[in-house]
């Protein structure tokens, strides 16, 4: 991918593939090569097969049942390289959310229409109230956060921008009925005194949608012969 002028750091491209089964899924993704900053993080999860998982050891939260764990955490700073200064933050954190056994008995994961208000109402809920800057480059109800479909073979992801106060790119995409893959990106400027930033918001911007789009490029969902069956008959069922 093309970065701003100027601007240095790791590409995904360049990273290795790395690879976790579920029940119903195997999930393919690139973890890029993190450049050894004083505060780097490159953390990926050792357990790569969570059939029949174990998940007492997992964060729990809600009342139904809901909980999570982290398949990678990265963060690193991109370089400015005319004054080798870091010129921003970057985080990206790759989770695996298990759903309730009543949600996971529904098939809703399965149902792209289903899935996607039923995401969307989790959301809302969550992020409720949470307003703070204006602007077109900024997620608003006017702009429904950026909502947007990321099309797939057989079912789609969600994505939209979350945490106002300096929006993070999300995506959501289902690994079948009883896991959901969430990803959280962002990129933050790093000021410096008596010293102007060297590039727009508008820039750094859509220099992050970039970024997180190409992450999204290399991740592979392969569902099991009897996921696929399950969700062609979902389909068929609706029609």
């Amino acid at each position: 991918m093309k970065f701003p002028e100027h601007l240095t750091g790791p590409q995904f491209a360049d990273g290795n593939l790395v690879s976790f089964i579920f029940d119903e899924s195997e999930l393919i993704l690139r973890a890029q090569k993190v450049p050894h900053h004083i505060d780097a993080i490159d953390e990926i999860c050792r357990e790569r097969d969570f059939r029949n998982a174990d998940t007492t050891s997992w964060d729990h939260f809600g009342t139904e049942g809901h909980c999570s764990t982290a398949l990678m955490m990265q963060t690193w700073e991109y370089v400015y390289s005319i004054s080798r200064y870091y010129i921003a933050h970057a985080e990206l954190k790759v989770d695996v959310v298990k759903h309730s056994d009543q949600e996971a008995a529904s098939c809703f994961s399965l149902n792209n229409l289903c899935y996607h208000n039923e995401l969307l109402s989790w959301l809302k809920e969550d992020h409720a109230g949470s307003r703070s800057r204006e602007g077109e480059h900024w997620p608003s109800e006017e702009n429904n956060d950026f909502l947007k479909s990321i099309p797939r073979d057989l079912l789609d992801g969600l994505q939209i921008q979350l945490d106002r106060k300096y929006p993070a790119q999300s995506a959501f995409f289902p690994l079948g009925r009883q896991y959901m893959l969430r990803i959280n990106f962002n990129i933050r400027p790093l000021h410096y005194p008596n010293q102007q930033y060297p590039y727009s918001e508008e820039v750094l911007q859509q220099f992050k949608l970039d970024v997180f789009d190409d992450f999204l490029s290399h991740i592979r969902i392969e569902y099991t012969p009897e996921t696929i069956a399950l969700i062609q008959k979902l389909k068929e069922q609706q029609q």
